[in-house]
C-alpha cells in the first residue's frame, strides 16, 4: 500500500500553498527536505503553520465535494480568506485547527491537535 498526500502551508504574511509530500521526502539540496524549510513563492517568508493531508483514497476539498459527508480528505483544513484585494489573497491563521504551529519563541508545536496561537 502506498501513501499519497500533500502539505498545506501558511506563511507569516498570510499566503498559502499546497505541495506534494514527495517534494520533501525525496528533495535534493538546495531544496528543503523538511516542511519547516518551505519558503513562500509570493514573498519568500517561512511557514507559521503547515499540515499534512492524506490523499491516498482520493481527496476533494469541502467546497469541491457534491456530497460533503462522502468526501475523504483526511486532515484537510479549510483556511479563511481575509478581506482585501483579489490579486493578493491572504488567509487567517488557523487558530484551534490541527497542524504544526510555529510558537512565538520560534520552535514548532508538532502535536496533531495543537490549538495554535
Amino acid at each position: 500500500m502506498s501513501f499519497e498526500g500533500h502539505y498545506q502551508f501558511l506563511c507569516s504574511n498570510g499566503h498559502t500553498d499546497e505541495i506534494d509530500w514527495m517534494d520533501f521526502a525525496y528533495a535534493e539540496p538546495p531544496a528543503p527536505s523538511q516542511p519547516e524549510g518551505w519558503r513562500c513563492e509570493d514573498c519568500g517568508a517561512g511557514p507559521i503553520w503547515y499540515n499534512l493531508v492524506n490523499d491516498t483514497n482520493g481527496c476533494l476539498k469541502p467546497n469541491e465535494c457534491p456530497d460533503p459527508g462522502a468526501c475523504d480528505c483526511v486532515g484537510y483544513v479549510e483556511l479563511t480568506l481575509q478581506p482585501g484585494p483579489p490579486l493578493e489573497a491572504t488567509y487567517d491563521y488557523p487558530v484551534g485547527k490541527p497542524g504544526h504551529h510555529l510558537r512565538p519563541d520560534g520552535s514548532w508545536d508538532h502535536r496533531r491537535n495543537a490549538a495554535g496561537r
